[in-house]
């Protein structure tokens, strides 16, 4: 919602402009990039500078700018349609930039196929248009963005009643100034969120997610009921209530996102989910859930380090068809707690040992909150034990604590793999015992303890 603010800047900063060439003889497309890295141009002297290459390069600064564009929905247009309306104020003042600004947004408009992109277009040529021009969408009366941010600004406390008259407007732009006017002005009342959901009802689609968005972005928690059933409903403006729910979060939002996850805006909610604003109880959905669903909470559980189902998750390894989905998701939910059941699934990989290097990453997982040393005293229990299958798996998390006591250990196992697990030691005493294999003739003990010298 961050354009508004831009075009109304860009609009403020207008002045006569300096004429001239681009000294630095930049190509177009480096020209168009520059002012990209520079908005929003908070001084009047940048603004000129920045403009007139800008405007001076169209028609192709303008269509490079315009194939910039992306879907309203993804919400990343902000310079880009900031750089677009300052080229259009700056070149409002000669008509021979103005004609080619003019030509350069025909040319975009012509080949824009979103639909949002393609009416932000044709209102930046409205306002640079001369009134034979005037023949798509954009509506001749429409306020300038100026002048109708200034109405707001005098109307100040009171201004909640064109706010929510502008949300008739067709004119995205006027209507999300208009809304984050109210955000950075601190109008955003439950009065005035009833008011403005007043209108959802008959809003287009695009004004119902502009509504729907404000409501999460200003976390209006007594118009949940509203984004919940836009969510039921589907479309667009499901996807927006799906990411407002997930920031204002509270009673009954999880239940209600957990729900759309394998569904068609699975996606979005899997988004939410992922910066909700409270801990996620996931224990039940994962018992309950099938399919994608239960694919995307194990996902999901892993994202949000929910340790509180590391055991369940476990025990899902084990399932003919979520266990090689619930070992990936493992490293991110297990603790010190689940150290000695992974170890033992390391003892009974025969049949599927492609599944070694996933079981020992959950176990370097589980004891990465313990210190150095107490990794070690976990790990050589299992290590010493004479008997201990497939110890050997054990070696390189072994190596990995860095602990003087691990390469004492595995100097004294000795072996090909106790060699192998020192190479990987970052510990500089492991280098004796790789030189002393090197000597035996061991090329890759060589190059280890090389490594190992150099490094330190």
């Amino acid at each position: 919602m961050k354009h508004t603010l831009y075009i109304i800047i860009a609009t403020l900063l207008l002045s006569l402009p300096t004429y001239g060439q681009d000294a630095r003889n930049r190509a177009t497309e480096t020209i168009v990039q520059d002012v990209l890295a520079l908005v929003p141009i908070q001084n009047q002297a940048d603004f000129n500078n920045e403009m007139q290459p800008l405007v001076a390069a169209a028609p192709k600064s303008i269509t490079i700018l315009a194939a910039m564009l992306k879907p309203a929905t993804q919400r990343v247009n902000a310079k880009v349609e900031y750089a677009i309306h300052g080229a259009v104020a700056y070149a409002g003042t000669n008509e021979a930039w103005a004609e080619n600004v003019r030509k350069g947004l025909k040319e975009a408009i012509a080949a824009q196929s979103d639909k949002d992109a393609r009416q932000f277009l044709e209102n930046e040529l409205r306002l640079l248009s001369k009134e034979e021009d005037v023949t798509f969408t954009a509506q001749p009366g429409t306020e300038p963005y100026a002048k109708a941010y200034d109405k707001l600004v005098r109307l100040g406390s009171n201004a909640a009643g064109t706010i929510v008259k502008t949300l008739k407007s067709k004119d995205h732009a006027l209507r999300m100034q208009a809304l984050k006017f109210a955000t950075e002005n601190g109008l955003v009342t439950d009065k005035l969120a009833a008011s403005v959901a007043g209108t959802y009802k008959s809003a287009s689609e695009e004004t119902k997610c502009d509504i729907l968005y404000w409501l999460g972005d200003n976390k209006v928690e007594s118009q949940k009921a509203l984004l919940t059933a836009a969510v039921q409903k589907g479309g667009k403006p499901a996807k927006a209530a799906i990411e407002a729910l997930g920031k204002i979060g509270g009673d009954g939002v999880q239940e209600v996102l957990i729900a759309m996850l394998g569904g068609e805006t699975g996606a979005e909610a899997f988004r939410a989910l992922c910066s909700f604003p409270a801990k996620l109880d996931l224990s039940e959905p994962l018992k309950t859930a099938e399919g994608e669903k239960k694919l995307a909470l194990l996902k999901l559980a892993s994202a949000r380090r929910c340790t509180d189902v590391a055991e369940q998750i476990m025990k899902l390894t084990k399932d003919k068809t979520y266990g090689e989905a619930a070992l990936s998701a493992l490293p991110g939910v297990v603790t010190p707690d689940q150290t000695n059941g992974i170890i033992s699934q390391l003892t009974v990989l025969d049949k599927n040992p492609e599944h070694i290097p996933a079981w020992q990453k959950a176990l370097a997982a589980a004891l990465q909150t313990l210190s150095p040393d107490e990794q070690y005293q976990r790990i050589s229990f299992f290590t010493s034990q004479p008997m201990m299958p497939k110890r050997e798996l054990l070696y390189p998390l072994l190596a990995a604590t860095g602990t003087d006591a691990s390469v004492s250990s595995l100097e004294k196992i000795g072996g090909k793999a106790a060699i192998e697990a020192l190479g990987t030691s970052n510990n500089y005493k492991a280098a004796g015992p790789l030189l002393a294999a090197a000597k035996g003739g061991d090329e890759k003990a060589l190059s280890s303890y090389v490594r190992l010298v150099m490094k330190n």
